[in-house]
């Protein structure tokens, strides 16, 4: 422990009794005792100690008992999505000008880091149909909380509204943020996966400052956001969408929607799946709120001898500004990624992306076809597009089914009871995207009607 703490246990202790306390444990006594924390595990080291081929050895046995993406075939998605990834990818930003650039605090040296920093906002900007993209944000849960900021410190006003499609860990952190600030957060429901236009303009008054719809929503299904851009302008509202990259190589843009900012998760753009993250934040918006987005924007102008040359251009941070005048307490990025996720869109290129995103779409309507053509199974919402996600409904346990996959090698749809509550039981959420094969389709397929029975 010395080697990580670097204060003695007398001055722990001093510093506990100060504050009235006797242990470090002490300090979780304001947290209910139902709130669940993590136990250490006995990792059963026997001894004084392990040379380090010993302890290698014992780390690997250790990490066979995880079933991830390389023993088990996935069909999960829920926001960590396993796509294919170019081998280049990884080869290109381990290279030192990448690797070890942390942040151009003096720009105009950074040549090289500037300039793929403007390609990565070039690529995204493009991809999300909208006019400009910060350099990233911390992932794309955080991306949408900051967003939603703009919109209130742009309108000035106390209320907005999220769309139920939002995935419910994004709207939970929405929900962290806004904590405090005397926000209302309002939530608009789906109706068979949709949100309905009755319901929608029924939300919306004088004092929204925002909406926030999903593309696609959490359950996989396709939103029709047509009109709301022009409703909710002629309110004085923005409009929001949090949207999947990979679809938007195949669905219709946040521009073409007409979002006044859009954000995303970045992980889909050949990132590893990586227990969770640390992922990538997207942001774009239209060139009118430039200055009101944090974080820092990389731009191309022209030296004193006309030659052209990178520069932030906007870099509206506390790491950089007085905090009063910051957009938000936002202090790093996530450039390392931003740069594997524009090597991944190079390698693949525009017909590659589409390629891919179509895969995810034809994979997941098999896989949908198939499950459901099994006596007892059903689509939750049957009438409504996806793309590759789908809810899926059992009478058995989703629970119980999950487990049954796995022990057979396959990561199966995400129970949502839950996660969602009681209402929710024998539903879950799975998909397939572009890597999954037919046999493994098949596997999958043979092994849902081996648990209900059905040979």
């Amino acid at each position: 422990m010395a080697g990580f703490i670097p204060h003695t246990p007398e001055e722990t202790s001093a510093m506990l009794a100060r504050i009235g306390l006797n242990a470090l444990e002490d300090l979780l006594s304001q947290f209910p005792s139902t709130t669940p924390r993590p136990g250490v595990p006995d990792l059963g080291v026997l001894g004084e100690g392990m040379d380090e081929r010993a302890l290698l050895r014992w780390f690997a046995k250790l990490a066979e008992k995880n079933k991830d993406a390389t023993r088990a075939v996935v069909f999960r998605g829920a926001g960590a999505y396993e796509h294919f990834t170019p081998s280049a990818t990884g080869a290109l930003i381990s290279r030192g000008e990448f690797l070890t650039s942390y942040t151009p605090y003096q720009p105009e040296a950074s040549q090289g880091l500037l300039q793929a920093i403007f390609e990565f906002q070039t690529a995204i900007s493009r991809l999300y149909g909208m006019d400009l993209s910060n350099a990233s944000l911390y992932d794309g849960a955080t991306a949408l909380a900051e967003a939603v900021l703009v919109a209130i410190r742009e309108t000035g006003r106390t209320r907005i509204l999220l769309s139920e499609g939002l995935d419910p860990s994004v709207r939970e952190v929405v929900h962290t943020y806004l904590e405090g600030l005397s926000i209302k957060i309002d939530l608009l429901p789906l109706t068979e996966g949709q949100s309905g236009p009755d319901a929608f303009r029924k939300s919306v008054g004088g004092d929204l400052a925002c909406f926030v719809g999903a593309i696609p929503t959490f359950f996989g299904t396709i939103d029709d956001f047509s009109g709301m851009a022009d409703h909710l302008h002629e309110n004085g509202a923005l409009f929001i969408l949090h949207a999947n990259p990979h679809a938007l190589a195949l669905l219709r843009t946040p521009g073409e929607w007409g979002a006044d900012i859009a954000t995303g998760e970045g992980q889909p753009l050949g990132l590893p799946l990586s227990a969770g993250g640390p992922y990538l934040g997207l942001m774009t918006a239209r060139k009118k709120y430039v200055r009101r987005i944090p974080g820092r924007l990389a731009g191309l102008t022209k030296d004193a001898e006309g030659r052209p040359c990178f520069v932030l251009t906007l870099q509206a941070r506390e790491q950089h500004i007085r905090r009063e005048k910051a957009n938000s307490n936002i202090c790093s990025n996530e450039t390392l990624l931003g740069i594997a996720s524009l090597m991944n869109m190079a390698l693949l290129g525009p017909e590659g992306l589409s390629r891919a995103a179509a895969g995810s779409w034809s994979n997941a309507h098999e896989l949908e076809r198939r499950l459901t053509s099994i006596p007892g199974v059903r689509n939750v919402y049957p009438a409504t597009p996806f793309f590759h996600e789908f809810v899926l409904e059992m009478k058995p346990s989703a629970q119980s089914l999950s487990q049954f996959l796995l022990e057979r090698g396959v990561l199966g749809g995400l129970p949502l009871e839950s996660l969602l509550g009681p209402a929710w039981a024998g539903r879950s959420l799975w998909c397939a995207t572009e890597v999954r094969t037919e046999d493994e389709i098949e596997k999958a397929v043979g092994l849902v009607r081996e648990f209900l029975g059905q040979r």
